[in-house]
C-alpha cells in the first residue's frame, strides 16, 4: 500500500505542467490579483508546478487572503514525512524512498544554534542535502547562506528553501549541480554555512557524499518539429540506481536564441508522464544552435519502441531599433504575429510618451496591463549611442525599459506608455533624434501549445 500510495503520489507531482516560469508566473500571479489574492516574495527558485496547485486551491477558497510561501504550504501536508517530499523535490523523494539517499546525521553548533545536516543524494551531477537549525529566534530575513571550502568538488547552486517547523526551529533545503564531469566516486563536499534568516555564525562540514551507481542505455531515433525550426536525436539514457534517469537527446534548432523544451514524456502506449517536470533540463554538451540536453525522468521501462514528447518552443525575437524622432511607425514581429502601430512621440521636461495600438499578442489587453504593465515592459528606450555585447545587454545609464503602461480604448486596442528619463544620467538631456526604442517580443505572445509528437526507437 505504502509504495502503491508512493507512485501516485510521483505521478501527480510530475504531472505535465508546463515549466515556462515566466509566463506561468505571469498568468498565475494575474489570476491572483483579480481575486484580490497578495503573493509573497521567496529568494529562491520557485518549481513552478506546485504554485500552480497552490495558486488553483487558493483562488477557489482564499480570495482576499495572504498565501504562505507555497513550499511552506507544501511542508505542512502529511503526505509523505521524506526530507526531500517536504521541498518539492520529486526526484529526492524517490531516491529516498527507493533506500538510496545518504543518511549524514552530523552536528555542528555555532552562536547558539544547533545545525544538523540529516540527508543528501547524488544522482548524476545533480546534488541535494536537507537539515534542521534549533535556536533561531529572531529571524532577519528569508534565506541562509554558504559557500564551499577548498579541495572540494565545483558546484552551481539551483534552488534553497527553508520553512519554520516550531519556534526556533527550521527544516532547509539545498540543491544544485556539480561542473564537469558526473561524479563516479565518493565526492568531497566541504560546506560552510555562514548565516541562517540573517543570524551569522560558522557552520562546517566536511561531507563525503556517494553517488548513486550508474548505467547507460543508448537509444536511437529522430524527430523533426516546428516545421523544421527543431530537429531531435535520441541518444540514450542514463539510469542511476536511485530510481530516476537522464534522458540524453541532442537538439539542433535554427535560430540559437530560441527556446526549446519537453513537457511530457510517455514511453510505448502508456500515459504515465515519466518526465520529472519541476527540474529544468540539464545542458550536457555543446551551445548555440546544438546541444545536448539532458532530462531528468523516472525509471523507464527496460524495452522502449517509442517515446511520445510534448515539445514546446518558444520563438526569441527583437525588432530592429527605430529612432524616436522617426515615430509615427508600424512596427510588426517577423516570427510572431504582433503589430506595434506607433503614434508621434512626445518629450516634454524629461517625461517621454507613447502612444501606440497594440495586437497580436493572443493575450487579452487587460492580460497585457496586469502589474503595472509587465509585458508592456517589452518595449526598451536607449540612447542611439547605446551598445551591447550582442547577447546579454548591459544596462547602463543610457538605457532604460522601466515606464508606466495604461490602457486607453479597449476596443481600438491603444496603449500609453510613459518614461521617466531622469532616472537614467545619460538620457535625461537627450532629444528624440537621440533615443531609440527596441521590442522585446518575448513574454507579449503566449507559447503555442505544439501536438505531442512520436519518437520511434531503436535500442542497442
Amino acid at each position: 500500500m505504502k509504495n502503491e500510495k508512493f507512485s501516485q503520489l510521483v505521478d501527480q507531482l510530475s504531472a505535465a505542467q508546463r515549466i515556462d516560469s515566466a509566463k506561468t508566473k505571469a498568468t498565475i500571479e494575474q489570476v491572483l490579483t483579480t481575486s484580490g489574492v497578495q503573493i509573497k516574495q521567496r529568494h529562491h527558485r520557485v518549481i513552478w508546478t506546485f504554485v500552480s496547485l497552490v495558486a488553483a486551491i487558493c483562488v477557489l477558497t482564499l480570495s482576499g487572503m495572504t498565501i504562505t510561501p507555497v513550499n511552506h504550504v507544501m511542508a505542512q501536508a502529511p503526505i509523505i514525512g521524506n526530507f526531500f517530499a517536504k521541498f518539492d523535490d520529486d526526484l529526492g523523494t524517490i531516491v529516498e524512498t527507493n533506500g538510496k539517499s545518504q543518511k549524514l546525521n552530523v552536528t555542528r553548533t555555532s552562536s547558539g544554534m544547533k545545525v544538523v545536516l540529516n540527508s543528501a543524494y547524488v544522482q548524476g551531477k545533480e546534488v541535494a542535502i536537507t537539515g534542521t537549525i534549533d535556536g533561531l529566534d529572531k529571524p532577519k530575513d528569508d534565506w541562509f547562506d554558504f559557500y564551499l571550502g577548498r579541495n572540494g568538488v565545483k558546484f552551481s547552486q539551483d534552488s534553497m528553501d527553508m520553512t519554520k517547523i516550531a519556534n526556533g526551529r527550521y527544516r532547509f533545503y539545498l540543491n544544485g549541480q556539480i561542473k564537469g564531469a558526473v561524479p563516479k566516486n565518493t565526492i568531497n563536499f566541504p560546506i560552510v554555512f555562514t548565516s541562517f534568516k540573517g543570524n551569522f555564525g560558522r557552520w562546517a562540514f566536511n561531507l563525503h557524499l556517494t553517488p548513486s551507481k550508474v548505467s547507460s542505455r543508448k537509444l536511437n531515433g529522430k524527430l523533426t518539429v516546428a516545421n523544421g525550426d527543431v530537429k531531435l536525436k535520441l541518444l540514450g539514457i542514463d539510469e542511476y540506481a536511485g530510481g530516476t534517469g537522464l534522458l540524453k537527446i541532442q537538439q539542433t534548432k535554427k535560430f540559437a536564441k530560441d527556446e526549446f523544451t519537453i513537457f511530457n514524456v510517455n514511453v510505448n502506449n502508456s500515459k504515465q508522464n515519466y518526465l520529472l517536470a519541476n527540474y529544468d533540463p540539464i545542458i550536457i554538451s555543446g551551445s548555440g544552435k546544438q546541444q545536448v540536453v539532458g532530462y531528468r525522468v523516472k525509471k523507464m521501462p527496460k524495452n522502449i519502441k517509442k517515446i511520445k514528447i510534448e515539445p514546446s518552443l518558444d520563438k526569441i525575437e527583437t525588432s530592429q531599433r527605430t529612432t524616436l524622432s522617426s515615430l509615427p511607425l508600424t512596427i510588426r514581429a517577423k516570427r510572431t504575429s504582433e503589430v506595434f502601430k506607433f503614434k508621434k512621440a512626445s518629450l516634454k521636461s524629461g517625461k517621454l510618451t507613447l502612444r501606440y495600438y497594440l495586437t497580436g499578442t493572443g493575450s487579452t489587453d487587460h492580460q497585457l496591463i496586469s502589474h503595472n504593465g509587465n509585458a508592456l515592459a517589452a518595449i526598451n528606450i536607449m540612447a542611439k549611442t547605446y551598445h551591447d555585447n550582442g547577447n546579454d545587454s548591459v544596462f547602463g545609464n543610457d538605457y532604460l525599459d522601466q515606464g508606466n503602461h495604461r490602457l486607453i480604448n479597449t476596443k481600438t486596442h491603444e496603449f500609453e506608455s510613459t518614461y521617466d528619463l531622469s532616472q537614467k544620467s545619460g538620457l535625461k538631456k537627450l532629444k528624440l533624434s537621440q533615443l531609440q526604442l527596441q521590442i522585446d517580443y518575448e513574454g507579449l505572445h503566449a507559447v503555442p501549445k505544439m501536438k505531442l509528437q512520436i519518437i520511434q526507437v531503436k535500442q542497442r
